[in-house]
């Protein structure tokens, strides 16, 4: 067996390189859930690789990790040809903490030797595994091209980048775009362990959008462990968007109402940015978020160190990551979400309203000024910092 060491450092090794990859070829991230499965495809295969080292040579190559990972690329349309880039990549990477790793412990007498097995073996383990690798895309391919999953996933991505008309997608699918109001939904497990839950997440969507009132839907797969869904109604009025409840490990996100095609697109885009901001958190969880909600973070999660930035502007000293400032937060932010009525913030916290009044003064004499100064971007910044926590507060004093 190999030891702690080896094992940390084949992660460790494999988090290098899937942002290493992700850098150089961009379709292969897409958010935290993808370079996961990306990274657990790359540590399975380090490990095999150690075991090679160590004489004990696997009879399979393949694991399942990366298996799991090149059905991923495969359903989210990566060629062959970007794969193997990558896995030469991950070969190089590889190649080269291990000869950097060997000059440090092996005898300058025996370094040659050793490099030369190194170099050997290596090449045999990624000759073996480009072979088992056409031949698991191969299968995968086939499978995803005879699903109505692949279908559906390509009629989305084509109306969506413009490369379908709306009266294309009618004909092919019954859904249509024009003269419809439509909301898009994007579902995802937050599960540790990595796997696909296409149907339950299916069943969800479907609940979900009965629930707004949407009389039509089109739902196609967006990746390993992702789903994409649309319902529309004829009377804009007719949609009743509320946070749902939703299963367990699961995230849920949804965009804006908006208008044929466009409106289709939109709330798709807005569903997006949504899901980015919320997969920012550590950890995930499950929950339920609506742009509306969310929309100025949601429009800012692009570039995290600008959005630390600016809540740290505007909560000063309530950006703490404390027991006690986050008390002060949530009342703060009950209190401005209720439009500043002391009664509805108490019941909300089930607390006294003395105990509102008190906690919202000592939030205002840390943050050096009424609360009713510039308190829109005060409002952003609280839910910012609620809904991401540790990940975008400074550290407690105490702790440092």
């Amino acid at each position: 067996m190999l030891d702690i060491t080896a094992c940390q450092w084949a992660a460790e090794l494999a988090t290098r390189n899937a942002d290493h990859i992700t850098d150089a070829l961009p379709e292969f991230g897409g958010g935290k859930r993808a370079v996961e499965v990306l990274r657990l495809g790359i540590e399975s295969l380090i490990v095999r690789v150690l075991f090679r080292l160590r004489d004990m040579d696997p009879e399979m190559i393949m694991t399942a990790e990366a298996a799991t990972s090149i059905r991923e690329m495969v359903r989210r349309g990566i060629s062959y040809e970007r794969i193997l880039r990558a896995v030469h990549m991950t070969q190089a990477d590889l190649t080269d903490a291990l000869y950097r790793d060997c000059r440090k412990v092996v005898p300058s007498v025996l370094l040659g030797e050793q490099m030369a097995f190194i170099s050997a073996e290596l090449f045999g383990f990624f000759d073996r595994f480009g072979h088992e690798l056409a031949e698991t895309y191969r299968e995968e391919r086939g499978a995803w091209e005879r699903s109505g999953d692949a279908t559906r996933a390509e009629i989305a991505r084509n109306l969506l980048e413009g490369d379908m008309t709306p009266g294309q997608m009618e004909e092919r699918t019954g859904y249509r775009i024009a003269e419809r109001h439509h909301v898009a939904l994007i579902l995802g497990s937050t599960a540790p362990i990595v796997h696909d839950r296409g149907e339950e997440l299916t069943g969800q969507a479907h609940m979900i959008l009965g629930s707004f009132g949407c009389t039509a839907q089109f739902m196609a797969p967006g990746g390993f462990g992702r789903l994409w869904a649309w319902g529309s109604v004829a009377d804009s009025a007719d949609l009743r968007l509320t946070r749902p409840p939703v299963g367990s490990e699961i995230l849920l996100v949804a965009g804006s109402i908006g208008d044929g095609v466009q409106g289709f697109r939109s709330s798709h885009a807005e569903a997006l940015a949504t899901m980015r901001l919320a997969t920012l958190r550590e950890p995930v969880i499950s929950d339920s978020l609506l742009y509306s909600e969310v929309e100025v973070p949601a429009l800012m999660s692009q570039d995290l160190d600008a959005l630390r930035r600016f809540v740290h502007r505007h909560l000063g000293a309530l950006a703490e990551d404390s027991a006690y400032t986050a008390e002060l937060r949530v009342s703060l932010l009950q209190y401005l979400n209720t439009e500043r009525s002391l009664v509805h913030t108490a019941k909300r916290l089930h607390v006294a309203r003395n105990t509102v009044t008190y906690r919202v003064r000592r939030a205002e004499a840390i943050l050096g000024r009424p609360i009713g100064a510039d308190h829109h971007a005060l409002h952003t910044a609280l839910i910012v910092s609620d809904l991401l926590g540790a990940v975008i507060l400074e550290p407690n004093k105490s702790t440092r």
